[in-house]
């Protein structure tokens, strides 16, 4: 599962647990940066000041270094991070070239190189060879992803992912033990890509590059038995509530500070930097690095305790997730911690309240899918109905109706056989779907449906996240209006989609 926590208040006072750790590795790019790609660019990239003095991507400490010299004791910070880096320089070139507009040394560091996380961890290998290494208290960090779809928009969110996990296994391949992947955080709110027009597009990105990223951490790694100590840190979540409750941290609003976009030098255009969230349109202050170095010491030293619920702190820093100490809490503080609670659960993905939706049995949108005037599909719940989360749709499989094998690039599905039986294929397996059954289809993987001989068989759909249904709507509109064939109209907007799909070769069961 993803790590999630919501602390409400002022400052953190007090961190519990002690970390074992004396050594902390970090690869990523610049919101890890100490100053790497500084000294890479021969000190042109980023302009210091206003960024602090070592030319990290921030006014002050990195989370990282506040990480190590603050809350770590005796420890050693090697930081491999450099600015616009990807996850593999064979998969995407960084190079240090947006901010255009900054005409200073732009010759320079618009054709620096970045070196990719893979290229980072090959440094850091080669580093060692000659050392020795306790891998016990030495604790790994990979933050990175986000350039990836910046410097080649043609890499699939699977490419970056399967990148990042692959930088996970190299670690891993010389002796490392203690390993954190983190999450992405929200770019959308960012002030760089705030109210853009692609502003839903990066946020959705974010959330399926997310999601897949815990997927395939699961998938690879929840069933060894091994001495491998593995976390996912969700910077998403954290980062998110920080913005959602930015006054409550002291914080004035969410500008930036500075303008490294519009002109052609920075112009600074705050008093008291520690206002604020964000220092530039794409960067943390050191203010808000701090904040973010805390929670993730309490996310270690909670997982270390191997306990899954936080222990509740002073009335002046509570966690949302703690429980066990609640009664003995006032009475305001009670009401103070439901009415935050309250609103974290309603008000989700940018403020936008979520309210309960009931469909009675006949209601939804009513959708042709076949040139047979009674074959149709019900849509019961859309993505504008569940903020994008799933969709819902149900419908009758007619004898004889089966589906081209296909693929999905952007959700998973779950079929719900409710009356009759349905043949499924799903992957390399097989079978006969009987009333009851309940089927999960995840994305990449092939997979169909077909009824043999069962009338009256009724199928209920589950995908998640939304939006597919805008395709079935397509295809209905296609088949209404131009009395096609089913198959000729859904891939005439399959790709539109994220749909692959393969055609009707044989079954084989």
């Amino acid at each position: 599962m993803i790590y999630m926590t919501f602390i409400v208040n002022s400052f953190f006072s007090s961190i519990e647990g002690i970390l074992p750790y004396t050594t902390l590795v970090t690869f990523g790019d610049s919101t890890t940066d100490s100053g790497n790609a500084y000294r890479l660019s021969n000190r042109t990239w980023p302009p210091v000041p206003p960024f602090n003095q070592n030319g990290g991507f921030a006014d002050g400490l990195l989370w990282n270094e506040y990480f190590t010299q603050k809350l770590l004791t005796n420890a050693t910070l090697y930081d491999y991070a450099c600015g616009s880096a990807t996850t593999d320089n064979q998969l995407a070139q960084g190079i240090m070239s947006r901010n255009p507009n900054l005409i200073a040394n732009y010759d320079i560091r618009s054709k620096t190189k970045s070196p990719g996380v893979r290229q980072q961890i090959l440094q850091y290998k080669n580093s060692i060879m000659n050392q020795t290494i306790d891998f016990n208290r030495t604790l790994y960090v990979i933050w990175s992803g986000t350039n990836n779809y910046f410097f080649n928009k043609t890499l699939t969110i699977f490419d970056t992912v399967q990148s990042i996990i692959d930088c996970l296994n190299l670690l891993i391949s010389f002796g490392g033990q203690n390993l954190v992947l983190i999450t992405e955080p929200p770019f959308h709110r960012f002030p760089a890509f705030r109210n853009k027009n692609e502003t839903n597009t990066t946020k959705y990105l974010y959330i399926e590059h997310n999601q897949i990223l815990n997927m395939k951490l699961n998938e690879y790694y929840s069933s060894l038995k091994t001495q491998l100590n593995i976390q996912l840190f969700d910077s998403y979540s954290f980062i998110s509530m920080m913005i959602d409750n930015y006054t409550q941290f002291g914080f004035e609003n969410l500008d930036s500070c500075w303008d490294t976009i519009s002109g052609s030098t920075v112009q600074v255009l705050c008093q008291n930097i520690t206002k604020r969230i964000f220092c530039d349109e794409y960067h943390l202050t050191s203010k808000m690095q701090a904040i973010v170095a805390e929670e993730f010491y309490r996310f270690l030293t909670e997982k270390s305790n191997a306990t899954d619920v936080p222990k509740l702190l002073s009335q002046n820093n509570v966690s949302h997730n703690g429980s066990s100490s609640f009664a003995n809490l006032d009475q305001n503080l009670k009401y103070f911690m439901a009415e935050k609670l309250l609103s974290i659960a309603e008000k989700l993905n940018d403020g936008k309240l979520i309210l309960p939706v009931v469909v009675e049995q006949y209601q939804g949108e009513h959708l042709q899918v076949l040139a047979r005037a009674n074959s149709t599909r019900t849509i019961k719940l859309q993505g504008s109905q569940t903020d994008g989360r799933l969709t819902i749709m149900e419908g009758e499989i007619l004898v004889g109706e089966a589906p081209p094998l296909h693929i999905h690039h952007r959700e998973d599905e779950y079929f719900h056989v409710l009356q009759g039986e349905l043949q499924f294929e799903i992957g390399d397996q097989t079978f006969i779907g009987k009333a009851g059954t309940w089927v999960y289809a995840p994305r990449y993987i092939k997979h169909r449906f077909r009824n043999i001989n069962s009338p009256g068989a009724r199928l209920e759909y589950v995908f998640q996240p939304a939006g597919i249904e805008h395709y079935f709507e397509e295809v209905s509109k296609i088949m209404v209006e131009q009395q096609g064939d089913w198959e000729s109209a859904a891939k005439a907007v399959a790709t539109k989609y994220g749909i692959d799909m393969l055609g009707s070769p044989d079954w084989t069961g």
